[in-house]
């Protein structure tokens, strides 16, 4: 429906004229039409008069009915005759606006199609004098923002200015406009009413906890319909929304489709600027580390790669360099020096500087050595090559199947070297070409010729790679352009430039990246586990370096190693791992590494138990899992407890002490001791009877898992298999937080509180749904997860080959940082927050996910809190929503689902470009 059918859907509501006489008091206006016997008005008709006030008499019809009963030609009038004019006039309507101001609505098209829709009803409201009334929604509540005024200027200018922010409470916000309609036409009930709602139909808040939100939708509108109130449900979203279509039906209302004004926005290829964004982000730090020889983007378009790069060579970054070099020599780094700096500078020392470009040069499709090299005109004057413009930049090629034998040969030895040779007749001029070669193919197996790929050090996927944390950081990257796309742009944009900022700033220490944990032996020894090539061990320090830069740390952690081992993975030669040949120690260290990579995992999960309560972990091997949670548990983990208490009470809780501790207390007797966290393994096997436990006499219950299980942690392998009876106890003992034990005329309800993690064998597995609703976390192994085990198994059977006891100190201080870092997180958790615009963030996604219900949307927030209390932050950051998103999603969401999801996930926008080779 086009913008200027607005004005014809208000004159068809409440242009109907009126059938029956109105008697009263009534608000002129330009709107509708109406039989009234005031002094205002059209005479079109008389009447009776109703009352014995009369005002406004009709002569002519009065005299007329006195001579009807006239008598010897005197003409009487009497009370009986007189006869009341009847008018036609105009009344003003009663409008109530019902406007969605939720974070949803914080959109730049959406801004411009409702003010627009907006501007045009308030103007014909105006125009007919109506009366208008203002109600917003938001978070949990429905407000009166304007109430009904004749002055369409306040009501406009409210709209303009209105704050926008949390969840959508839409069913809330149409009650309270219906009823905010209804008391006015109370006072006023011949006059006309009209209901407007405004929304992009994304409700995702109740009116009543825990309610179906689309049906108390369907119930306010029944009540609108049968109220007979007029309804226009103003849609904002851009594509249409079916909710809002849903309500104009079910209250026989009239939908309409606000089309933002042309030249509003011009629309971004979002995709594209997307996928951009993302070679960007693996590009940038090359920057870092100037040893780097080459890396490989797969699975990203060419003209992708290109607008990356212009991008940066837009940024016109500088770098020191040589004063007069016409090729940039850096001053530090005299083995480095062209011709003519070698000359004039000799061996350094105080050279002189000035500022170099940094360069970065496409290499042609058609590029051969004659291109790559240059060549001598007079004497050691050269005309410079491609190499030598790239000296301390990057080289981009597109397509290297395109380079001919001959070429490749001389690129791959001109980087392996960082210098080349330039001879004409007896006259050879060493030229410096330190760059890092960038290399892009759409395919993601197609691997480069075999003398470039010499000079490649990572293999990187360059475009997004469809697993559930892309497509979470996708659709988080969507929902920021909608909502104001030159803010985004800008902000995008801001964000780039603070990055390459960055790599610039970590150039100058990524030399001295520390390897403190790691010493060159180690890194060695870890790299001849994948490749008997020298070479791979130098390009493996590198990309760690490289990976440190990036995250601007001065020493290299275990996650940098794993990943660097996985980007390098087209330069194995041998699949790595383990073997009994490292020495007797190597299994145990390998068990030993595998418990602290779970561990690391598990840790957002022990920062606030109670409220998570549960944790799947799927791909991991049982005994790797257990030995985590005993690592986790001899890391000095304790709780307070009274003494001698068979069920572990919590001295702080009164209300939860069992009737023994509970007596101690009354007697004074009650002392509190330390006791390690309770870890419990439940066998499959198990009988319920057991699993619960029974009263012998009176208070006396037997010892049963469950209880032993409280405050603590309840560990099963293989939990799709347990009985229906067995997952059932649990999650109503779960629910509840209490074991209710009955024998007779006894009951017994003992606190079982507890953690529980279970191990899933399969990704297809079904768990008990009563089970799964307690559940808050998934967690799947990763192959970085296998690389870091593998890196700290390495480490561990070195430092135990050095010295047992500067290993067993190393053990202790791993163990002593993994309690610090629970008890901290837990000192800080109840103040980190979750924004509204966060919350309704991961509302969207969860919409766009389709995930039903606002379990999850709770979960995510308070997994996202323990991400942020982890770090010892107060605050949650983007990256900690994603990474709770991707812990919570998958348990509502089925495989099959999952699966049209990640197939939906786009790998970058299609695009063509000439620029580059």
């Amino acid at each position: 429906m086009a913008q200027d059918d607005l004005k014809h859907i208000l004159d068809r509501l409440l242009k109907k004229k009126s059938k029956r006489v109105i008697t009263g008091r009534v608000k002129g206006g330009r709107r509708t039409d109406i039989l009234t016997v005031g002094l205002q008005g059209r005479y079109i008709k008389h009447r009776d008069p109703k009352s014995t006030d009369i005002f406004d008499i009709a002569i002519l019809p009065t005299i007329k009915s006195a001579i009807m009963h006239s008598a010897r030609g005197k003409i009487e009038v009497k009370k009986r005759d007189y006869k009341e004019k009847v008018r036609r006039r105009k009344i003003s309507t009663l409008i109530c606006l019902v406007l969605d101001t939720s974070s949803s609505m914080v959109s730049y098209h959406k801004m411009v199609s409702i003010q627009s829709a907006m501007k045009e009803l308030m103007m014909n409201a105006y125009q007919a004098r109506d009366r208008v009334a203002v109600v917003t929604c938001f978070g949990r509540t429905a407000q009166v923002s304007v109430p009904f005024t004749s002055s369409v200027d306040k009501a406009n200018k409210f709209i303009e200015t209105a704050p926008y922010g949390g969840t959508t409470p839409l069913c809330t916000g149409l009650r309270r406009g219906l009823e905010t309609l209804k008391a006015k036409l109370r006072v006023e009930p011949d006059t006309r009413g009209l209901l407007v709602l405004a929304t992009d139909g994304s409700a995702n808040t109740p009116t009543v906890p825990g309610e179906d939100v689309l049906d108390e939708i369907k119930g306010t509108c029944a009540a609108i319909s049968d109220g007979g109130i007029p309804l226009i449900v103003v849609d904002v979203n851009p594509g249409g929304s079916e909710l809002a279509h849903l309500i104009a039906d079910e209250a026989s209302g009239i939908h309409f489709t606000a089309i933002p004004p042309e030249g509003a926005a011009a629309k971004l290829d979002i995709e594209r600027h997307y996928t951009v964004d993302q070679v960007i982000e693996r590009i940038a730090p090359v920057i870092a580390n100037p040893d780097l020889k080459g890396i490989m983007l797969r699975g990203v378009e060419k003209g992708v790669v290109i607008e990356a790069l212009d991008f940066l060579d837009d940024l016109s970054m500088e770098l020191r360099s040589a004063a007069k070099c016409t090729l940039g020599c850096a001053p530090d780094e005299p083995e480095h020096y062209c011709y003519a700096c070698k000359i004039r500078y000799g061996e350094g020392g105080d050279v002189p500087t000035s500022l170099w470009t940094y360069p970065i040069i496409k290499m042609p499709r058609k590029a051969n050595v004659a291109k790559m090299s240059g060549d001598i005109y007079v004497r050691f004057l050269q005309s410079k090559g491609l190499l030598a413009m790239a000296h301390r930049g990057i080289m981009y090629l597109g397509e290297p199947d395109n380079v001919d034998p001959s070429s490749a040969a001389f690129l791959s030895k001109a980087l392996a070297s960082g210098k080349y040779t330039l001879g004409k007749g007896t006259y050879e001029l060493p030229v410096p070409a330190r760059t890092t070669l960038v290399l892009s193919s759409e395919s993601t197996e197609r691997a480069p010729p075999e003398d470039i790929a010499a000079c490649i050090d990572q293999v990187i996927d360059g475009a997004p790679s469809g697993s559930l944390e892309e497509r979470v950081r996708k659709t988080m990257y969507l929902h920021e352009y909608e909502v104001d796309p030159i803010r985004f742009e800008g902000r995008v944009e801001r964000e780039r430039r603070d990055l390459v900022q960055a790599m610039l700033k970590a150039r100058k220490f990524s030399k001295d990246v520390k390897f403190e944990h790691y010493d060159g032996e180690t890194i060695w020894q870890i790299a001849a586990l994948f490749s008997d090539s020298p070479a791979f061990a130098e390009r493996l320090l590198g990309a760690i370096r490289l990976l440190a830069s990036k995250r601007l740390a001065s020493e290299v952690s275990d996650e940098d190693i794993a990943q660097a081992l996985l980007q390098m993975k087209m330069l194995w030669t041998k699949e790595g791992g383990i073997t009994p040949a490292m020495g007797p120690f190597a299994q145990v260290a390998q068990g030993v590494a595998g418990s602290e990579v779970i561990k690391d995992r598990l840790l957002p999960a022990f920062v606030a138990p109670e409220k998570l309560k549960g944790v799947l972990l799927y791909g991991f091997d049982a005994d790797a899992v257990k030995n985590a949670l005993k690592y986790i548990q001899d890391s000095g983990f304790t709780i307070d407890t009274v003494k001698k208490c068979r069920y572990g009470c919590d001295p702080a809780k009164v209300d939860e002490l069992c009737p023994a501790c509970m007596l101690k207390r009354e007697m004074g007797e009650l002392e509190v001791v330390k006791a390690p966290i309770p870890l419990v393994t439940l066998s499959q096997e198990m009988e319920p009877v057991r699993l619960k436990g029974k009263i012998y006499i009176h208070y006396v219950v037997s010892p049963n898992p469950l209880t032993r299980a409280h405050r603590g942690i309840l560990f099963i392998d293989g939990i799709e298999d347990l009985s229906s009876e067995t997952a059932e106890i649990i999650a109503e003992v779960m629910a509840s937080g209490y074991n209710h034990l009955d024998r007779g005329r006894a009951s017994h309800r003992i606190p079982s509180k507890f953690l529980l993690v279970g191990t899933v064998r399969g990704k297809d597995a079904e768990i008990h749904p009563m089970l799964l609703e307690h559940i808050s976390m998934s967690i799947e192994a990763q192959p970085l997860d296998q690389m870091r085990q593998l890196v700290r198994a390495v480490r561990r059977i070195r430092l135990f080959s050095e010295s047992p006891e500067v290993f067993a100190a190393d053990a202790e201080r791993e163990r002593a940082r993994t309690l610090e870092r629970i008890l901290s997180a837990r000192g800080v958790y109840e103040k980190v927050a979750v924004t509204d615009s966060q919350l309704d963030m991961v509302s969207r996604v969860c919409a766009d996910m389709g995930v039903e219900g606002n379990i999850s949307e709770l979960v995510i927030g308070l997994v996202a809190r323990a991400h942020a209390a982890l770090r010892g932050d107060s605050r949650v950051t983007d990256q900690d929503i994603v990474g709770a998103i991707t812990n919570v999603l998958p348990l509502h969401i089925s495989q099959e689902s999952m699966a049209a999801l990640m197939a939906q996930t786009t790998g970058g926008a299609q695009g063509t470009s000439d620029a580059g080779g």
